[in-house]
């Protein structure tokens, strides 16, 4: 019985370690969330009192690496109307930043690593690969693509209350996803395929403000950190997630805690959600329905990973 349990034991342990040494939590099924219908828009500046009846999801965010056990509570809402989505999110950890800088001055990688970011990603494709459009984790597949990820990253550069990304309508049809504030809006087709948005109809329509729960913005005070959004339903940029009233999107998270590390946070110590959120713009279905595909395990931002390199490296001091 014992040598029966032991192989067991290391099947599974087999089962949640893919070919890139990434230990993968395993997969829960999806939330499904009806979104609310709004009539008055949501004003985008960080505060949460205007959500204080809208419906909470809740997920945990843990590393996909395994390079730490921390679990970050995370919860996530919907509202939309007639034109735009809204999200807030809110993810509790310690406040940490540098003082915002003056508009029109780059952060440097320093600073822009010492200040939490966070992502969003919706699939494009109804046939999306589940790791970020590759068909599989194995290593001959992560090169090729099913289909195309939109992801809202945002590094914060901005005092809370001040909005980012596409803040006018000079960002809207750029050329290129880069936002105000470090709000941007990109793209990945598989692993090593990442971009902000960068064909001839591309632009930023996403709009953010942030705030911290406990007023308190020094570094240290514990709270929730509050991230506020707003995108229109539809786009004309192709690279964009395209939504409408009555239909569904599926949403993963992505946090970056710049205290795991004393150099700030790096691409392998981020932590995702294992848990999609599938949202619908009306009311839940009665039958089963989603998105095919992007029911994905921890390793969503794996876009962000090289992870037998950056493993490595990381767990050898080099990073």
């Amino acid at each position: 019985m014992k040598r029966i349990t032991i192989v067991l034991l290391i099947t599974l342990a087999v089962m949640l370690i893919s070919p890139f040494g990434t230990v993968q939590a395993a997969e829960l099924a999806p939330i499904k969330y009806s979104a609310t219908k709004v009539s008055t828009p949501m004003k985008i500046d960080g505060n949460p009192a205007d959500w204080s009846n809208i419906p909470v999801a809740k997920i945990n965010l843990t590393s996909p690496l395994g390079l730490d056990n921390l679990v970050y509570h995370a919860q996530v809402q919907v509202a939309y109307d007639t034109n735009n989505a809204y999200f807030l999110v809110q993810v509790t950890d310690e406040y940490r930043m540098y003082a915002p800088i003056p508009s029109g001055t780059p952060f440097t990688d320093f600073q822009n690593h010492n200040t939490s970011a966070i992502g969003l990603a919706f699939p494009i494709n109804a046939t999306v690969g589940m790791h970020m459009g590759a068909p599989s984790d194995k290593q001959a597949d992560l090169t090729k693509s099913t289909g195309t990820v939109d992801i809202a990253f945002w590094q914060l550069q901005t005092k809370h209350g001040v909005q980012a990304g596409g803040i006018n309508s000079s960002y809207y049809h750029s050329g290129s996803g880069s936002g105000f504030g470090g709000l941007d809006n990109m793209w990945a087709n598989n692993p090593y395929v990442k971009n902000v948005d960068n064909n001839s109809k591309s632009g930023n329509m996403w709009l953010g403000a942030w705030s911290f729960s406990s007023g308190n913005y020094v570094n240290g005070s514990k709270g929730n950190w509050i991230f506020e959004y707003k995108r229109p339903l539809v786009t004309n940029n192709t690279l964009d997630a395209q939504w409408k009233v009555g239909g569904m999107t599926s949403l993963a998270l992505a946090y970056w805690d710049p205290d795991v590390d004393p150099s700030g946070w790096n691409d392998p110590t981020h932590h995702t959600s294992n848990q999609m959120v599938d949202i619908y713009f009306g009311p839940l279905p009665t039958t089963k329905s989603g998105t095919p595909g992007f029911e994905i395990l921890s390793g969503l931002f794996a876009v962000l990973l090289m992870a037998p390199v950056i493993r490595k490296l990381y767990l050898n001091k080099k990073l």
